[in-house]
């Protein structure tokens, strides 16, 4: 139809332009049957017409009817060699029938189209402007389907007056015919029906919309209320507009989806089709996890800054006291966030069409939904954040306390680790007592709490002492199993802000593959097939650790006197944070190496070289520190 209103993305616009662009339509129409109307009986003699070829004024139903209507009665006074008779009338019928007809067909086919877009625009892209077009439009159609209905009626009583007319100058008996067919229409009796159907049609489909958008409005009211407190997350205000906005339209449709479960207030599939339709579930995870880093990261500033060479300044309580209220609001979009992914994976757990159960599902007693595989994403995300959540609860705590600098590492501590680590060296160590003793040895670095400590040289002090436990466990590598230990190692090197280094986190990279690809050759018993591959590969491990080994030998010693910001960004100390990384990393590989398999036993041997090159760069930046 030529009114339809397109916006800027080539989709459906119902607005104010688009009401006008109907009505204006509409009278087009309704001009165009009424010149029709006027044109009837034109050719009788003594019939004149109105000359509207050239007039560029709509002309309205009811004056083309009644110029119709004074057509008819100055034929009554005309002579009767004016009629021609039967076929006159007839024909009058059959002209008024098809115009009347094709004027029908355009509001019926108005009234399905004004519908048909409405169904294509989604109810949260629903506005005040759109219900305004649409009462609008509606009002109009209204009114043009009941002036049609008032002038079908009004032309039938005048073809009954020209048709007794002809028939009376016929010398027709007109009175027994009258008494017959007074009830007999000469225009076609489905017009009216029709219309009137129509009519119903668009007053039941607009009261179903004006429903929905009450019912959506009250939704969308209750939803933009809980929006306000975005505005005060720091974290999401620090993230790109784009980035914002999809946020918190996701929260806003989750919610909207959640609440409509509850009030049924509209169709379900409406709501499942606005999230689904919304962003891709990767979009959406990305979006979730970008979010997540960004707090994540905030928190360890906020860690690395009580650390810094202005800490004294957090002695005192009301320095501390905006410190606090920030973890407070981390926690609170932390929070926040949880809620979120959590909605929206459950909102794929009870919409997604793979998982209707069938009839004899019904009878089981697990009701639950199984997990979907795509969404482990999201589940490990809920861990993550409860995990943070934990650690800000805790780091709030300290923050809560007095400060108590260099009171951290005391002798005794250092004595007890010392001892720890001494029994860990013993090389007859049994693995259960290796296990209690670094069993100990983490609960001591945890309780140091160097999340939340204000002394820089905690972080120095676990550094060191988790590269020597992880050189005397080259054998068992029982720290790998106790999930305390990983748990230290990601703390201390989220503190560290680790990977400025691109040299470091190459080599990093380029270690990972190759152990990945060599866990994946051992798993599959296929060291044999891929012999030459191995060779080649150890030797690049070899490479790039004699690199690694060729860098500590260059570095120059921390010079004495310096201070505690200078021996953070000595490369001394970023070389200490790569060896971590480098023992972590080959001790996890080595740790899930069967000992029992010959092929491993075999591949260890020629790892040999490894804890070598550990040693020998241990003992350099010992001597350099």
């Amino acid at each position: 139809m030529i009114w339809q209103s397109q916006d800027q993305k080539n989709a459906v616009a119902l607005d104010d332009p688009m009401a006008e662009q109907l009505g204006e339509y509409l009278e087009r129409k309704e001009s165009h049957l009424s010149r029709q109307i006027t044109q009837l009986l034109s050719t009788i003699d003594g019939v004149p017409s109105l000359d509207l070829t050239d007039s560029p004024l709509a002309l309205r139903l009811n004056e083309a009817i009644e110029e119709f209507s004074r057509k008819i009665n100055r034929m009554s006074r005309t002579s009767k060699s004016v009629l021609s008779g039967s076929q006159e009338w007839k024909l009058t019928v059959k002209r008024l029938n098809d115009d009347l007809w094709e004027y029908v067909e355009v509001l019926e086919g108005s009234v399905t189209e004004l519908f048909q877009q409405l169904d294509q625009i989604g109810f949260e892209h629903w506005n005040v402007d759109l219900a305004r077009a649409m009462t609008s439009m509606k009002d109009e159609l209204t009114h043009r389907i009941d002036d049609l209905i008032w002038g079908i009626r009004r032309l039938e009583e005048l073809l009954k007056k020209y048709r007794w007319m002809c028939e009376t100058r016929e010398g027709k008996w007109v009175g027994m015919r009258k008494l017959f067919l007074s009830r007999q229409k000469l225009l076609d009796k489905a017009l009216e029906p029709t219309l009137r159907k129509c009519n119903k049609f668009l007053n039941f489909r607009y009261r179903k919309f004006i429903e929905r958008y009450t019912g959506y409005v009250q939704l969308y009211e209750s939803g933009h209320k809980q929006l306000q407190k975005f505005y005060n997350y720091r974290i999401l205000s620090s993230l790109d507009l784009d980035q914002q906005d999809k946020y918190k339209h996701l929260y806003l449709l989750l919610r909207l989806w959640d609440q409509n479960n509850k009030d049924r207030v509209l169709p379900r599939t409406e709501t499942v089709r606005a999230v689904r339709s919304f962003a891709s579930y990767p979009v959406i995870t990305s979006l979730f996890k970008e979010y997540f880093t960004a707090i994540r990261r905030a928190v360890f500033d906020k860690s690395r800054m009580i650390k810094d060479q202005f800490r004294l300044l957090f002695i005192d309580r009301s320095v501390r006291q905006p410190l606090l209220d920030n973890v407070l609001s981390y926690r609170n979009e932390l929070s926040m966030l949880n809620d979120v992914a959590t909605k929206y994976r459950k909102f794929h757990l009870h919409t997604d069409p793979s998982k209707k159960k069938g009839l004899f599902d019904l009878f089981r007693k697990e009701r639950t939904p199984p997990e979907v595989q795509h969404l482990k994403d999201l589940e490990n995300l809920e861990h993550e954040v409860k995990a943070l959540d934990v650690l800000l609860v805790n780091f709030h705590s300290s923050l809560e306390c007095d400060p108590e600098m260099e009171r951290k590492i005391t002798p005794n501590l250092q004595s007890d680790i010392s001892r720890t680590l001494h029994e860990m060296a013993q090389p007859l160590a049994s693995q259960d007592l290796m296990r209690r003793d670094a069993k100990v040895l983490l609960n001591s670095l945890h309780g140091l709490d160097e999340m939340g400590s204000f002394d820089p040289k905690v972080v120095d002090f676990t550094r060191k002492t988790l590269v020597k436990a992880m050189r005397v466990d080259w054998k068992y590598h029982v720290l790998q199993e106790l999930p305390l230990f990983h748990h230290v190692v990601h703390l201390h090197h989220d503190i560290c802000s680790g990977g400025d280094d691109r040299v470091h986190m190459g080599r990093l990279h380029k270690f990972q593959r190759i152990l990945d690809q060599l866990g994946l050759w051992i798993g599959n018993n296929e060291t044999l097939k891929y012999a030459h591959d191995i060779e080649l590969d150890i030797n690049d491990i070899k490479a790039y650790l004699q690199d690694f080994f060729a860098s500590v030998q260059r570095l120059e010693k921390v010079p004495e006197g310096a201070s505690e910001e200078e021996i953070k960004n000595h490369p001394v100390t970023k070389a200490n944070e790569a060896l971590l990384d480098y023992l972590y990393l080959f001790g996890k590989f080595f740790h899930k190496m069967r000992p029992d398999n010959p092929e491993v036993r075999m591949i260890r041997k020629q790892l040999l070289f490894v804890d070598q090159y550990f040693e020998e760069v241990e003992r350099k930046l010992h001597e350099l520190a």
